[in-house]
């Protein structure tokens, strides 16, 4: 049987974090990400997985869902600005269709969600400026 933890391990090894992409920020137009927003996305991932883990509410999602809504909320955590670009619907053949899309962002929204609930006070997904 697949894991959500073999999903989500294969498309960190094949990265999340693309040359594409930019970093929201407030002091320059356009921030390309780097190494260190590579780790960090794949920290909160993992960290992502292991609360999802312990939470039956999760079991509604397929496994493969559930590892492309922790891809999403990882992304959003280090403020990319476009949360499942191309490069994501290609590798994880989700996401092109708006039925699917819409299942990845409840996901991720819920992963938020579950978030604030264990660390009232802590957030996760930047507060300014994201959508």
């Amino acid at each position: 049987m697949v894991t959500p933890h073999d999903i989500l391990s294969h498309f960190l090894a094949q990265g999340i974090i693309f040359t594409s992409d930019s970093i929201i920020s407030f002091r320059e137009a356009r921030q390309l990400p780097n190494a260190h927003t590579a780790k960090s996305a794949q920290g909160y991932a993992e960290f992502m997985l292991e609360m999802c883990l312990q939470e039956y509410a999760f079991r509604q999602y397929d496994t493969l869902t559930l590892a492309c809504g922790i891809i999403m909320a990882a992304r959003k955590s280090v403020k990319i600005l476009e949360k499942w670009p191309i490069e994501l619907q290609k590798m994880t053949q989700r996401g092109a269709l708006p039925a699917q899309l819409s299942q990845i962002k409840r996901c991720m929204l819920h992963i938020f969600e579950c978030y604030e609930e264990y660390f009232p006070g802590q957030h996760l997904m930047p507060t300014k400026g994201v959508a």
